[in-house]
């Protein structure tokens, strides 16, 4: 694949303008995911980019966009240490995050590694997380990093906790504590006792999702989650995500 080139967006302004291109090479990428869409990313760095500066690196081939490694730079400390750390726009609120490439990943990949590599003065870490491990940027990773001179470490992350289910769910059930079975019959039994309290709204407009945006805010704040000082309410970064994320996404329907 001949004729790359590698450019860094600094400035929100040009970022915002890659809109109908990055999705375009999302679309066509296997990263087709809404933690990479162009608005979720625009909503999250207006909301949470704070003091970070931005590094998202496009890979070009004869003018056409290639690949995307969505990146900023922060302050930050590691081992009690200051550092500029490099990473993907990601939070608590990104389920996953990662590279966006056209087919010849490998190559691709050795480009933004190559010119990260390049421009060490402006990073300190380098941190890729979390990256799915069946990213096909994952496999390519250690051998691109490797001939970019770059030392690295690969640890396990996030893991999705599940619980099994075999079987029919009543029999799932009777196979759990006392004490479970009793809470979850209590609950249906609530539910069973006042069924007119139960409805299912589907929201459709930009404006009745803003509207509904409060409940979730309530929900939360009555959730396990304001226990731990991690609930919607208690963060105005988190809200105001949202709202943008509600607006901008509910525009397209």
């Amino acid at each position: 694949m001949d004729g790359l080139v590698v450019h860094a967006v600094r400035d929100y302004e040009e970022f915002a303008s890659l809109d109908h291109e990055w999705s375009q090479l999302l679309q066509t990428s296997g990263s087709n995911r809404v933690f990479l869409t162009h608005q979720w990313l625009r909503c999250w760095w207006e909301a949470f980019a704070g003091r970070s500066r931005m590094l998202t690196l496009c890979v070009r081939q004869e003018g056409r966009l290639v690949g995307v490694a969505p990146l900023h730079v922060q302050q930050t400390k590691f081992r009690g240490l200051p550092v500029r750390k490099a990473s993907f726009m990601e939070n608590a609120w990104s389920e996953e995050a990662g590279f966006i490439l056209a087919p010849a990943e490998s190559v691709i990949l050795g480009e933004i590694l190559g010119h990260l590599a390049s421009c060490q003065d402006s990073w300190d870490l380098l941190e890729l997380r979390p990256l799915r491990s069946d990213a096909a940027s994952w496999r390519h990773l250690a051998d691109a990093a490797r001939i970019a001179g770059l030392s690295w470490v690969a640890r396990p992350d996030l893991q999705v906790p599940h619980v099994p289910v075999e079987g029919e769910w009543l029999d799932f059930m009777d196979s759990r504590s006392r004490n479970l079975r009793k809470i979850a019959r209590r609950r249906l039994n609530r539910i069973q006792k006042h069924p007119e309290k139960i409805r299912v709204v589907r929201v459709r407009s930009v404006d009745e999702i803003v509207n509904r945006l409060p409940d979730v805010y309530h929900i939360s704040s009555r959730s396990w989650k304001a226990h731990c000082g991690t609930a919607i309410s208690d963060r105005p970064e988190a809200a105001c995500f949202l709202e943008r994320l509600s607006s901008v996404l509910g525009a397209r329907g």
